[in-house]
């Protein structure tokens, strides 16, 4: 009776695991690297905004002034829109002078604090000075936008390039499977191989890294032969 062989590890199930491993982990450190470089563009890029908008407009009110005098809290009049900025005039810190559309009728900071900033209420603000010294105009922008912002951005981003990993990693997989394949037909060579019949010949090596094992192979057989 023939003992049962004894379960071996696969090859193959130790190179599919450890690439998909890799794999994984290789797509997770890509996605986070570009997950915190986007974040921090996408920051710097809708603060850069804030402060544009608010030179913009400091020139306007300087230039303008006297001509969008209005009373205490009024906004511009404008059609119906989605405002993705918003700007007060703030008189020492405690009533709005002038607003947009979509702005709060209550001032944004309490107190004047120059340049990028954080207010209540999950707004990110940027102040600058009046020529009238009791005066400021804060631009500001809601912290949930500049979330869905950031987050669109690492969505497409991130999306692309983990379906690019995705196809890396199952070309790789296939590569893997190929080589294996070889690995089975030089087993079946090998098992077909008879040193005792001349008609029967081990095929040449068709990689390098078989050369070893095919020379191996034809000497085992040449002594075998002999000893026959």
């Amino acid at each position: 009776m023939i003992p049962s062989r004894p379960v071996l590890p696969s090859l193959r199930r130790e190179l599919v695991r450890a690439l998909t491993l890799i794999s994984a982990i290789w797509l997770l450190a890509v996605f986070l690297a570009m997950a915190f470089g986007i974040r921090h563009e996408v920051d710097d890029l809708l603060d850069d905004a804030l402060q544009e908008s608010a030179e913009v407009l400091y020139g306007t009110l300087v230039l303008h002034g006297p001509e969008l005098h209005r009373e205490t809290g009024s906004s511009l009049p404008a059609p119906p829109h989605d405002e993705r900025l918003v700007w007060q005039i703030v008189e020492d810190g405690s009533r709005v002078l002038l607003r947009s559309h979509k702005a709060p009728a209550a001032p944004l900071l309490a107190q004047f604090q120059a340049g990028l900033g954080d207010a209540p209420d999950h707004w990110r603000v940027y102040a600058i000075r009046l020529p009238d010294a009791s005066r400021f105009l804060v631009v500001g922008q809601p912290r949930l936008e500049r979330l869905e912002a950031r987050y669109e951005v690492i969505a497409i981003v991130g999306a692309s390039g983990l379906l690019v990993g995705v196809a890396c990693a199952v070309w790789m997989r296939r590569r893997v499977m190929g080589v294996m394949r070889e690995l089975q037909t030089l087993s079946s060579q090998i098992q077909a191989y008879d040193p005792m019949q001349t008609r029967s010949d081990l095929p040449p090596p068709t990689h390098q890294e078989f050369v070893e094992l095919h020379d191996a192979v034809l000497e085992l057989g040449r002594r075998l032969a002999q000893r026959v």
